[in-house]
């Protein structure tokens, strides 16, 4: 970890272990609307950026208002987030990456004010340099904010560092942005990239193909 000069952090299904929330969430809606729920591998499965493709995978978008389905999920995200933790050895990550004095980024696709809300609630807010949420609820690229952020503020570096690791599936922050930042992501499409091994033990995009959308409850 030492020899990087940025870390951006992903906050949604990196830092936070949250795909919990944004499965129930969707099943709420699709319940609302007599429709059976999909599985933790469905939603992985139709997860896409920009975001409407997903819900034009489980949603009629032809017969509803996007912008009220866009607030009913943050609404259902915010009831079910509440039971949702910190991934595993995330904060001794974010403390050695402090102990070294690389300055650290979180991006997110939820807006900035739930973003900082979150930060606090889960007691990780100090860690940060820049906190780069959403100013919409529309989840556009993470991965051109990030490219944006580096390009504006670049990224100190007296060597250049090794390639950040990379996970088993493509992930929406890592492979188009330079390699001198290290960005860790993982958009609820896969199993979690693993966090760098902190010094001391701690205390204590895919393929996308086209789905059916979820029938109707049989009556």
């Amino acid at each position: 970890m030492k020899n990087y000069s940025l870390i951006i952090w992903d906050f949604n299904g990196t830092l936070l272990d949250d795909v919990g929330a944004a499965l129930g969430s969707v099943n709420d809606m699709l319940a609302r609307r007599s429709k059976e729920p999909i599985t933790l591998d469905e939603y992985r499965e139709y997860i896409d950026v920009p975001i409407r493709h997903f819900y034009e995978q489980v949603l009629d978008l032809e017969n509803e208002d996007y912008d009220l389905i866009l607030n009913e999920f943050q609404q259902g995200y915010e009831a079910h987030v509440k039971n949702c933790g910190l991934t595993r050895f995330v904060s001794a990550a974010l403390e050695e990456a402090k102990r070294l004095g690389i300055p650290q980024v979180v991006l997110s696709s939820s807006e900035q004010s739930q973003l900082e809300r979150l930060l606090k609630h889960y007691e990780i807010d100090g860690y940060f340099d820049s906190v780069l949420g959403a100013d919409n609820l529309l989840a556009g690229s993470k991965v051109e904010r990030a490219e944006k952020f580096i390009e504006e503020h670049g990224a100190r570096t007296s060597k250049p560092p090794p390639l950040p690791p990379q996970p088993a599936r493509p992930c929406t922050a890592t492979p188009t942005i330079p390699p001198t930042p290290m960005s860790l992501s993982h958009p609820h499409t896969s199993h979690p990239p693993p966090l760098p091994a902190p010094a001391t033990p701690p205390r204590g995009g895919h393929t996308r193909r086209t789905r059916r959308m979820p029938s109707q409850k049989r009556t």
